[in-house]
This record gives C-alpha cells, structure tokens and sequence, in this order.
C-alpha cells in the first residue's frame, strides 16, 4: 500500500542443507523443524504480494556483539565453564560437520546492498535478475496452516529475490570449537562413539544432563565474580536444536556477483569472538572471576 522502495526480509539459517554441497538459492530446501516451516510460509506469503519490492536475505548462523542467538555466543559460554572445570571441552558428533557463519556487520551491510540494488529496479525486474521459486513444504498430514490469514495456497510458487549471506570462513565444527579452545586456552575434542550412540538413542535426558553441569558451573562463575551476577543474560544452557546433528552449508557467490557486495568481516577468529565477550563485559553481562580473557 504504501509503495515502499525496498521491503528486506532477513531469515536465518532454517533449513536442511547437504554438508558436502553448498546450497544454493536455487536449491529447493526443505525447511527444519516447525520453525522452519513457519518462516518458510511467512516468506511464501510476502512473495505473493505482487508489487511488494521483497528481497529475501537468507544467513548463516550470525555472530557478533551483543549477539545472544545463533551458535556461536552459547559455544563461547561452554568454553568459559571448560576453563573453569580445567576440563577438555568436547562437542557431539564430528569436526567436519559445516557450521556456516555471517558476522553481523554483514548481515546489516547485506541488507542495505539489496536494498539499494532493489530501489531503482522495482520487483519484477529483480525476480527476472535474481528471483528465486519458493515452493510449498508444510507436512501435508498436519496442516499447521489452517488457521493462517492469507497463507498462499500449496500449488502456488511465488518468486522473490533471494541471496545467501555467508562469510568466507567455511566453518565448521571443528573450526569453530578449536577457535574458542584458542581463545580460553583449553584442550579441544569429540565424544567417541559410545557417547553419541547415547545421545541418538535418548537424546532429550542426554541434552538435560549435558546441561546440568553447564548450567551448574556457569551459575558458580556468575556468584563468584564480583559484582555477583544474579540472573545472568549470558546463558549456559543449550536447547535441544542446537545440539542436534544438522550442517549450516550455503553458498555465498550470488550477492557478491549480482549485487556486488563485498565482506567487511569475511573471517570467524579469535579476535571476533573477543569482540563478543568485551560487548557482555561493558553492560556487566560477563563475568570477571578469574577471567583471563
């Protein structure tokens, strides 16, 4: 109604992706869990909006300042509580899993590049230059949509511009966990075979007393820092999702081609996750005991 100039709409990384294949935009994917579906529909809706001039910009899992959500600041906290255990941290599943980033400058950067590429094009332009089909992928037994105001019909496939944000780290399990080992200073592993058996054949009580001794430790570090740290923002514990066994695999090339844009951040190091922990410290969100980061 109000003919804006460029509608960007940001989604994070809620789809399932091959780990040894980068996903393109392209690629039909099916979208991971509940969540997924639902940002999924709610962008199938806003791509039915003809004269919307809709971007779709899909990230990796996001870092940076400030940041509470994604993977990288929850595996950061665990590096805190292994320092303090004076334990070798150890992550489920493998080091090759790829675990995808995108600093948060990016992320703001990306959005303004598409909009500024959308404004003199208008949308159908846009969908001849980067439009991308977004098919319907609801769980046809549960018809979770039923309710939904103005959801798009199954049989039809809007088109909207849509580009991966992704930095240049091609990160991974191993990659990331052995950053944060570098930051904190501790040794870095997996769990062997009999551990994640475990977990694949009960993995909610698994996930539970992973984050029992978590959340113990970290709670310690909290009332030992000084001031104490009361009900810390910072969290230990990890949902269940997290821990899951899934890749974050994109293929960034498409924005860098067509809109042109290039990474202020293009790396996931040390530096980037001390820039994180500095951002908590200012507001009193990290603990101090001990603290040699």
């Amino acid at each position: 109604k109000r003919k804006v100039k460029a509608y960007v709409r940001v989604i994070g990384p809620y789809y399932e992706t091959s780990n040894d294949k980068p996903a393109e935009e392209k690629d039909d994917l099916k979208p991971r869990g509940v969540r997924g579906v639902w940002w999924h529909e709610g962008l199938r809706m806003l791509a039915g909006i003809p004269d919307l001039n809709l971007v779709i910009v899909r990230t990796a899992t996001t870092y940076g300042p400030y940041n509470l959500s994604g993977i990288v600041t929850p595996r950061i906290t665990l590096g805190r509580v292994y320092k303090y255990l004076n334990e070798e941290m150890k992550y489920l599943w493998s080091g090759d899993i790829r675990m995808h980033t995108v600093h948060l400058d990016d992320v703001s950067g990306a959005m303004w590049a598409v909009a500024q590429w959308m404004e003199p094009l208008g949308r159908a332009k846009a969908n001849e230059i980067a439009g991308e089909t977004l098919r319907f992928h609801a769980p046809e037994k549960k018809d979770l949509l039923k309710d939904l105001e103005g959801h798009l019909p199954k049989d039809k496939d809007p088109v909207a511009p849509l580009f991966n944000v992704i930095d240049d780290s091609d990160s991974t399990q191993g990659s990331m966990g052995q950053a944060v080992a570098d930051l904190f200073g501790i040794n870095f592993g997996f769990h062997g075979f009999i551990v994640n058996t475990k977990v694949k054949v009960d993995f909610d009580n698994m996930v539970e007393e992973i984050n029992v001794k978590h959340v113990e430790a970290w709670t310690e570090i909290c009332l030992k820092s000084d001031p104490k740290i009361i009900n810390p923002t910072v969290q230990a514990y990890i949902d269940g999702h997290l821990l899951a066994k899934y890749s974050i695999c994109y293929n960034g090339g498409k924005i860098k081609k067509i809109v042109g844009y290039q990474l202020k951040r293009p790396k996931l190091d040390v530096a980037g996750l001390k820039e994180i922990i500095e951002s908590f410290r200012v507001d009193g969100f990290w603990p101090n005991y001990q603290d040699t980061v």
